[in-house]
């Protein structure tokens, strides 16, 4: 149990609102619907002349539990992309062998975001921002830019829209008879190009799963059938 203790006005119902929002937050990524965070559209200052705010949480996975879960979806996330096109069983194995903790460690260690454009046409928008070589990224989960994408960071209230990108499948090789699997977190970043990748688990086909995504749905206790960006 956590206690936290000061005089008034030094910030504690502000902590607590702001834990409120995220865990609100949390919640609409999983249904898609923010109007769980509504009661929040009015918390900027009076004062404020910005567009929106923003609420970060610092996030740090340091159970193996959890690090376990962001690489089964990685995996998972590569194998649908695969979904459409005959793919060998083998593509399993250098996915399994070719992605672990080692290649993901920059993702175990973020923020999480949720900011509000209060703009005409604005709204809410969720995500989790994570640095690499210096440079910070964000995971989109609800709002726009479109979940699932990963795109230039931190999320501002106003984030500007990215333009899509290869698959995964195809920017890592699987199906050009690649022996093995290269990859590394830049293989989900966007391009020079500025076009950025979908990571989510799409639709499949329930009697063709193969390990990696099986492991996914055990350890994210999801209906694969249905697209995920969990």
């Amino acid at each position: 149990m956590n206690v936290v203790v000061g005089p008034g006005g030094s910030g504690k119902s502000t902590l607590v609102r702001a834990v409120d929002l995220v865990v609100r937050a949390l919640d609409s990524t999983e249904t898609g619907d923010a109007r769980l965070l509504e009661e929040y559209a009015s918390a900027q200052r009076h004062d404020a002349t910005a567009p929106g705010f923003c609420v970060r949480v610092g996030v740090e996975l340091d159970q193996p539990s959890e690090r376990q879960a962001i690489v089964s979806f990685v995996r998972a996330a590569v194998m649908s992309g695969l979904s459409d096109v005959d793919a060998d069983p083998g593509y399993d194995d250098q996915v399994r062998d070719g992605i672990d903790e080692r290649h993901l460690l920059e993702l175990f260690r973020g923020k999480l975001a949720v900011t509000f454009d209060a703009r005409p046409g604005g709204g809410w928008s969720v995500g989790y921002e994570f640095s690499y070589n210096d440079r910070w990224y964000c995971y989109m989960l609800l709002g726009r830019p479109s979940a699932g994408q990963i795109v230039p960071g931190p999320l501002t209230p106003s984030h500007p829209p990215a333009p899509g990108g290869p698959r995964l499948s195809d920017r890592l090789g699987l199906q050009d008879g690649s022996e093995q699997l290269v990859f590394d977190v830049a293989s989900l970043l966007p391009g020079e190009d500025g076009g950025t990748l979908t990571l989510t688990v799409g639709l499949l086909d329930l009697r063709g799963l193969t390990p990696s995504l099986r492991e996914f749905a055990t350890l994210a206790d999801v209906d694969v059938s249905k697209t995920t960006t969990r």
